[in-house]
């Protein structure tokens, strides 16, 4: 494209909209508005895998997740431990719909790696929405910016939050402000609610001996 587009700027999750970084002046900000679909054609191939990962960190995005008061949290990984045994893979593997030897076959150049690692981040914030990351496209400076930021001083929300903690926390020495994991939350809830049924069949018990 013509247009130079200004570093830092980051297309939004949806694919459609944009974040501007708080250096640009308004001249350039009226001739982003300006390129806008140039923009966004050139910054989802670039910033963003097909599927709608982000492969990279812009400073725009960075902004957004440093100034979330709280994030939902979320990991994919290719072992149960940073200490598990890597999957061996043969040429019969299965992969996708077929395997090992027939994928090499048709992504000529392409490499595997097995070893224990975070494949994929999901973060949610009131303000962005869903972001999720690929780690594995991901520059290795910009990972570990990416954990501090979502990590650090933060409210952090997720669901079996131990799970994903025991990884981040291998990656950053950020730490979290607070924790809400909702499955323990839940164990609570019902827990409760487990009481609660007892004492009212034991109650009901007791009256109709009365």
């Amino acid at each position: 494209m013509s247009y130079s587009i200004p570093s830092g700027i980051a297309i939004r999750s949806d694919g459609q909209h944009l974040l501007l970084p708080s250096s640009l002046d308004r001249r350039e900000i009226e001739l982003v508005v300006g390129h806008k679909a140039e923009v966004l054609r050139t910054l989802r191939s670039e910033q963003m895998t097909a599927a709608g990962f982000y492969t990279q960190l812009p400073a725009a995005l960075l902004r957004e997740l440093q100034a979330a008061p709280w994030v939902v949290l979320d990991i994919e990984t290719t072992g149960l431990t940073r200490y598990s045994a890597p999957t061996r893979v043969t040429g019969s593997t299965h992969i996708g719909t077929g395997t090992w030897t027939t994928y090499r076959a048709a992504n000529p150049g392409v490499s595997l790696s097995t070893r224990p690692r975070i494949r994929v981040l999901t973060v949610h914030t009131a303000a962005l929405g869903t972001c999720a990351w690929d780690l594995d496209a991901l520059p290795q400076e910009d990972k570990l910016q990416l954990f501090n930021v979502v990590l650090d001083k933060k409210i952090v929300i997720g669901h079996n939050a131990g799970f994903d903690l025991s990884w981040l926390f291998g990656e950053t020495p950020a730490r979290p402000r607070f924790l809400l994991d909702s499955m323990l939350l839940e164990r609570f809830r019902f827990k409760c609610l487990h009481i609660r049924m007892r004492r009212k069949s034991l109650n009901t018990r007791l009256a109709s001996r009365h």
